[in-house]
């Protein structure tokens, strides 16, 4: 838990406050809906905005056992990044399952031991369909909402004890 925090806390560090984290995106594809009798989504661990509404999302991995789980993980962005310690890209970075994994499309960013974000992989942009830049948008308003709510809960709290 301890690195997911670092790796966090570095992500929001250094690429700036117009990102959040844990935003919630509900299933894209129609027909994998169907399959759920309750509504499903996907979390990202963490979603940014840039320039020019380019959506960046980041999945952070602290461990191997996390990376075969996230092999079939779905990233949405316009570009995708996979987020790790560099103890994990050093001894995972030549695999063949990896470098497949990763492609074109997503990218890997290092966190090393001062906290600095290095990049292992670099990624290409994907055009998005204008209907999934929206559910991405209105994916990442939600999540920010939801942070704000805690910060105001955490000031109230303080202000009333």
């Amino acid at each position: 838990m301890e690195i997911r925090k670092r790796i966090e806390y570095s992500l929001f560090k250094q690429l700036g406050v117009k990102g959040c984290k844990n935003v919630e995106i509900k299933k894209i594809d129609g027909l994998r809906e169907r399959r759920y009798i309750v509504p499903v989504a996907d979390i990202v661990d963490y979603m940014t905005i840039g320039k020019n509404c380019e959506i960046s999302c980041y999945e952070i991995i602290t461990d191997k056992e996390e990376l075969i789980y996230c092999k079939n993980y779905p990233l949405y962005g316009h570009r995708n990044f996979f987020v790790m310690p560099e103890e994990l890209f050093e001894e995972i970075k030549e695999k063949r399952d990896f470098l497949k994994m990763v492609g074109n499309n997503t990218g890997v960013i290092i966190v090393n031991d001062k906290g600095e974000l290095l990049i292992g992989f670099a990624c290409s942009y994907v055009e998005l369909p204008a209907w999934k830049e929206v559910l991405l948008l209105e994916s990442f308003a939600r999540a920010t909402a939801r942070e704000t709510a805690k910060l105001y809960e955490l000031e109230y709290k303080n202000e009333t004890t």
